[in-house]
């Protein structure tokens, strides 16, 4: 009997897995009927539940404590050996406190870049502590130190007034008690003059345990993400800001009172010339900031974005916006009724037509219904091509929002159109996806990763619905390469602007062409975590990738082994997504 339990957890895992994918085979029978459960079971036994099993999925990075340690050893890339191209001077403004201080200090002395000064801010009754421990450190050292009294002031005034103290080009917000690497501001300033438009740096960091003394919970952050900045400060440290901008800023702002180090580093990149991500563990906090905090969000008074899952902007974008909903489907009645009368329930304050495009219907039901249907019906007959049909759609339709839409795509929420809408009312943004949910409810799509497996693959799949993910990404609006077309938003002079969807791509990545083609004309592309649906994923159609598909996007777009959204030191393998990259991992 043990050995049949045994067997049994192998072929279909636990009980709670046996129960997702039962209610996964109840949702087969109810939508698509007893032939198609038929078709699933065979499947099923065929192949077991998991094709990757939750106890094969390797820890996310951020949880990995042992895999970090050996990831420090063998994997930590070394100094960059090449000299910065210039000498600046560094202010490095320590924000004090006693526990820790003297470590920091020591980060200080042991840089192997010279050229910078320490600022003290601290009360004022901690001055000759402050003192005391830099003078046992530096032990007469030539660098220049100074204290500034803290007065009670909010903290962008105390920023201000500590800004008058500092001499160099560069400005570097630290913590007592956190760590630098010793190469940390080598590194920095070198990537920093090879890219000479680059007024604000910052690099990945991770944290130090005081109970075992060692580094853990590693971020490695995605490069520039304005979207992502707006609800969470993900730059955290180590960041460089040019000194000018911070001046600059504070005398085009005179809202200092509500600046906070989210706010600073949110409208400093707004203001920089460019944004540069150092991709390498620079930084060592010794309590959890930014990110790994309880998501803050801007004060409204300094950004004017809208705040994180709030369905409504300043502005009101979604009210006054005209939005043409677009079905390719064929035949599978079940799905498409089930799938229209999730948007009939949908409450959205703006305009919204729904039109659905035939391609090639002949189930005599499926005719009846596209005959009898208040809804905007457009035949494209011919083979299945999903990229023409979107085109005939886009063309024959003229809201100016686009939504594509599966017609295997169950609603779950009746705000959901309402607050995907809603990101578009940033102008640089171009689309948007939302998260989709398998009808186990774990995830099928939270964002498109290049290079993960072959071309690319779909960032936490299989990953539960409750799981945050890798310091909370999962369910953190922000940019990323690209966005499934099962539920894809877009702006119609966006898509014109690409030049549609690409017919040479009939099935297979044509929705990340067309999220790359948007990027190239300076749009992102935004995953909506705060948005969910279910979808079935394939249920009309048989899944396969034809190698001629697969050849064609190659020769268009190469192959994307670099995702600016996700770290090269991090897995490319589809069962083990943020978790970190082994040496097989990168091939």
């Amino acid at each position: 009997m043990a050995g049949r339990y045994r067997t049994f957890k192998r072929l279909w895992g636990t009980r709670a897995q046996f129960g997702s994918m039962a209610r996964k085979a109840f949702g087969v029978l109810l939508t698509e009927g007893p032939a198609k459960l038929l078709k699933y079971g065979r499947h099923k036994l065929r192949h077991p539940y998991l094709k990757f099993d939750e106890t094969d999925k390797r820890l996310t990075a951020d949880l990995d404590v042992d895999g970090y340690q050996r990831w420090i050893q063998l994997c930590e890339p070394p100094p960059v050996p090449v000299e910065p191209v210039k000498q600046p001077t560094v202010s490095v403004l320590l924000l004090w406190g006693p526990a820790h201080g003297e470590k920091t200090f020591k980060s200080l002395v042991n840089q192997s870049y010279r050229h910078w000064e320490v600022i003290v801010v601290g009360r004022s009754d901690s001055e000759e502590d402050a003192m005391s421990v830099w003078e046992s450190v530096a032990q007469g050292s030539g660098w220049r130190y100074e204290y500034v009294a803290s007065a009670g002031r909010p903290w962008g005034q105390e920023l201000q007034y500590a800004l008058a103290s500092i001499q160099g080009e560069w400005i570097a917000l630290v913590h007592a008690g956190d760590e630098l690497a010793p190469y940390a501001f080598w590194n920095m300033l070198a990537h920093g003059g090879q890219n000479p438009q680059a007024d604000l740096l910052y690099s990945d960091d991770d944290l130090l345990d005081d109970a075992s003394n060692r580094r853990v919970s590693p971020f490695f952050k995605p490069d520039y993400s304005p979207v992502m900045l707006q609800h969470v400060n993900y730059v955290g440290h180590l960041c460089l800001y040019e000194a000018d901008l911070i001046r600059r800023l504070f005398e085009g702002n005179p809202q200092e009172d509500h600046l906070d180090e989210h706010s600073l580093t949110y409208l400093a990149a707004k203001a920089a010339r460019s944004v540069l991500h150092i991709p390498e563990i620079l930084y060592h906090a010794r309590h959890a900031c930014g990110i790994r905090l309880e998501r803050a969000e801007l004060p409204p008074v300094i950004t004017g974005v809208r705040r994180a899952g709030s369905t409504a902007t300043a502005d009101g974008y979604a009210d006054r916006t005209s939005i043409d909903i677009l079905i390719p489907t064929r035949d599978r009645l079940p799905l498409l009724v089930k799938c229209i009368e999730g948007l009939e329930s949908t409450e959205f304050r703006g305009k919204v037509s729904i039109t659905i495009l035939d391609n090639g219907s002949v189930d005599k039901g499926t005719i009846g219904y596209l005959r009898k249907t208040p809804h905007s019906v457009i035949s494209v007959p011919g083979s299945f091509n999903f990229s023409h049909l979107v085109n005939e759609g886009v063309r024959q339709t003229s809201s100016e929002v686009i939504l594509l839409l599966n017609n295997d795509v169950e609603v779950t929420n009746p705000t959901w159109l309402q607050t995907l809408v809603e990101h578009l009312s940033t102008p640089a943004v171009g689309v948007v996806g939302p998260k989709l949910l398998y009808p186990d409810f774990r995830v099928q799509h939270a964002g498109i990763i290049l290079g993960l497996g072959d071309i690319a693959g779909h960032a936490f799949w299989l990953s539960e619905r409750c799981f945050d993910g890798y310091h909370g990404l999962l369910k953190i609006t922000r940019e990323v390469s690209a966005v499934t077309g099962a539920c894809m938003l877009t702006r119609r002079s966006v898509f014109q602007e690409a030049g549609g969807f690409r017919e040479d791509l009939p099935v297979n990545f044509n929705d990340i062409a067309y999220c790359l083609t948007v990027w190239q004309k300076g749009h992102s592309v935004v995953y909506a975590a705060d948005t969910e649906l279910v979808h079935l994923e394939s249920a009309s159609r048989t899944p396969r990738v034809y190698p001629s598909e697969r050849e064609r996007f190659i020769h268009l777009f190469g192959r994307r082994q670099y995702d600016a959204f996700y770290s090269p030191h991090l897995s490319r393998q589809p069962a083990h997504t943020y978790a970190l990259a082994l040496d097989s991992d990168k091939a």
